[in-house]
C-alpha cells in the first residue's frame, strides 16, 4: 500500500506511486529516439555557447530558435519569437519534427531545452530528418541564464527539481506545482478560486456537475500504454562502461582488457577493438592505445536486444488518500543491475 499525503513547499508534489513507477521511467527516460537518433561517429549536433547566442540575437542575425521543451515548461517563459516545438512529452519530438515547414530545412536553427540534455537527442535526429544546419545551445537555458542573464528571454525556466521554476538570476520563484496533474501554477494561477492546494488547479479543475469518476480500467489502460515498448525490447546499441582501474596506468588497451578479462581469448578483443567496440569520448581506441587509470572507456555491443520482463501493473483500488496495486518484479535478474547498466 502507498500513502499519497499532500505536498509542502519543501517536498512538490510526486505523481501518484503506480505512475511514477512507468511514466517517469518507461515513458520520459526510454524513448523512441534511444533508437532512432543512434549515430556512434557524431553522437550530436554542433553546440553554440550561450555568448555566441546572444552575439547573434543582438546582431539581429535570422535564425529560428526551437524551444524543444513540453508546452506546459514553454507557458513558464521561453527566448523571444522562439517557435515552440509543440509537444506534451519528449516522445513526440519525432512527429513533432515532421510537422515542422519545409523551409525550415536549408535555415540556421538553433535549439534550446532546459540544461541541453533533451538536444543531445534531438539535434541529431533532425539531422537525420534532413534539417542541414541545426545547433544545440549549449548548457541549455540555465547555463544562457548564468553566463547572460535575462537578454532575449521572456519569463522564468521549469526545471526539474524542488525549486519548480527559476529567473534569469536563477533565484527560486513562488511557481509552484499542482498535486492533481503536475501542472506548473504561477502566482496567478494560485489566485484562482480553482486551486485547491493538493486537489485541483485551474488546468485539472472539473465541474462537480460534469465530474466523471476514473474507471480502474482506465487507469491500467494509461499504465500499459506507456509501458509498450517497454525499454530494450527493439535493437540497439548497448554502451557498457569499461573503467581503467589504477594499476592499469600507462598500459596498452588489448594487454589491459586481456589482464582485466582473462576469459576472454586476446584474439577475441583484438576482434572486439578491430570492430571499433572500444571507445572513449573521442571515438574508437586502437589496440595499441595507452589508457591511463581513472578513465572512463566505452563497450558498444550493436543489436542488443534485452529478456522480456513482466510489465503487468493491477490497480486494486484508487482512493483519494492512497493507492494499492499489484505488480511483479519489474526487472529480469542480471549481474549489472539493469540490463549491462
Amino acid at each position: 500500500m502507498a500513502q499519497l499525503t499532500s505536498p509542502t513547499r519543501a517536498c512538490p508534489p510526486q505523481r501518484p506511486v503506480a505512475d511514477a513507477c512507468v511514466v517517469n521511467v518507461a515513458a520520459y527516460l526510454f524513448t523512441p529516439l534511444d533508437r532512432l537518433a543512434e549515430r556512434r561517429d557524431s553522437s550530436t549536433s554542433p553546440k553554440i555557447s550561450a555568448t555566441q547566442l546572444k552575439e547573434w540575437l543582438d546582431e539581429g542575425r535570422p535564425v529560428t530558435l526551437l524551444d524543444t521543451r513540453n508546452d506546459y515548461e514553454i507557458r513558464l517563459g521561453t527566448f523571444q519569437n522562439a517557435m515552440p516545438i509543440g509537444v506534451d512529452h519528449f516522445r513526440d519530438f519525432p512527429a513533432a519534427v515532421r510537422r515542422l515547414p519545409e523551409a525550415l530545412k536549408d535555415q540556421p536553427i538553433v535549439m534550446f531545452c532546459t540544461g541541453g540534455i533533451r538536444c543531445e537527442k534531438a539535434g541529431p535526429f533532425m539531422e537525420q530528418e534532413g534539417f542541414r544546419e541545426v545547433y544545440q545551445l549549449d548548457g541549455g537555458i540555465l547555463k544562457y541564464f548564468e553566463v547572460c542573464g535575462g537578454a532575449h528571454y521572456r519569463g522564468d525556466c521549469f526545471v526539474f527539481d524542488q525549486r519548480v521554476a527559476v529567473n534569469p538570476q536563477l533565484e527560486e520563484t513562488a511557481t509552484t506545482q499542482c498535486f492533481a496533474c503536475q501542472h506548473p501554477l504561477t502566482s496567478e494561477d494560485q489566485q484562482s478560486a480553482h486551486y485547491v492546494r493538493g486537489e485541483s488547479c485551474p488546468y485539472c479543475w472539473t465541474p462537480p456537475a460534469t465530474a466523471t469518476p476514473v474507471s480502474i480500467a482506465e487507469r491500467e489502460a494509461v499504465i500499459a500504454a506507456v509501458t509498450q515498448p517497454l525499454p530494450g525490447a527493439g535493437p540497439y546499441t548497448n554502451e557498457r562502461p569499461l573503467n581503467v582501474p589504477a594499476a592499469y596506468d600507462r598500459w596498452r588497451l588489448d594487454d589491459f582488457l586481456c589482464s582485466l578479462h582473462p576469459q576472454v581469448s586476446r584474439q577475441e578483443w583484438l576482434q572486439v577493438i578491430g570492430q571499433e567496440l572500444i571507445c572513449d569520448q573521442q571515438g574508437p581506441l586502437p589496440a595499441d592505445q595507452i589508457v591511463r587509470g581513472g578513465q572512463r572507456l566505452i563497450r558498444l555491443e550493436p543489436h542488443t536486444v534485452e529478456p522480456e520482463i513482466a510489465a503487468t501493473i493491477r490497480v486494486l483500488a484508487w482512493e483519494d488518500d492512497y493507492v494499492v496495486f499489484s505488480k511483479p518484479a519489474p526487472l529480469p535478474l542480471h549481474p549489472c543491475g539493469r540490463f549491462h547498466r
